[in-house]
């Protein structure tokens, strides 16, 4: 499932130390996508609509941690980097850093990351609905808590992103 299918995936996932830096090696691809123009400051309410937002559900679903970490530090960033949504945000970045732990077969950081994504998934669950930008945080919450206790799985994270449309309560 593609939430932007617009904007291509770049041609490789960094991972420190295998592949050339996005942003600072020449060869990098630089992390395609919506700039931080796209993203909107009140993304609880407007989440459908914030592009940056959905690109990094994209690479994260996708195996792009390290991309999908850059994308959703953009919409932290712009959110003010306090309250509900900034650590709601910050739990996604949690989250991508424990992927590219994993890309780096890095068993400790990936379960530290994990650890502190269900942290912050618990505390905007304290404040904010059970469905947060369309994230059932209960799920969130028990994957993070899930990969904190786990071996390195290979390649990628045991977790997919699914958004719950607003209109139905779907999937998708």
């Amino acid at each position: 499932m593609r939430y932007l299918p617009e904007f291509e995936f770049p041609p490789y996932s960094y991972v420190p130390g295998k592949t050339a830096h996005p942003k600072s090696h020449p060869s990098g691809h630089q992390c395609p996508g919506p700039g931080v123009a796209a993203c909107c400051a009140d993304l609880p309410s407007e989440w459908e609509s914030c592009q940056l937002y959905l690109w990094g559900v994209d690479l994260f679903n996708h195996r792009f941690y390290w991309e999908s970490h850059e994308a959703w530090e953009e919409v932290w960033i712009a959110l003010g980097r306090r309250g509900a949504c900034a650590d709601f945000t910050k739990g996604l970045i949690k989250l991508a850093a424990a992927g590219v732990k994993v890309l780096e077969g890095n068993p400790m950081g990936m379960a530290r990351h994990a650890r502190r994504a269900a942290e912050l998934f618990e505390l905007t669950k304290a404040k904010a609905p059970t469905i947060y930008c369309g994230c059932h945080l209960d799920r969130l919450i028990a994957n993070s808590k899930a990969m904190h206790s786990s071996a390195v799985p290979n390649e990628s994270l045991p977790l997919v992103i699914e958004l719950v449309n607003r209109d139905d309560g779907s999937v998708g």
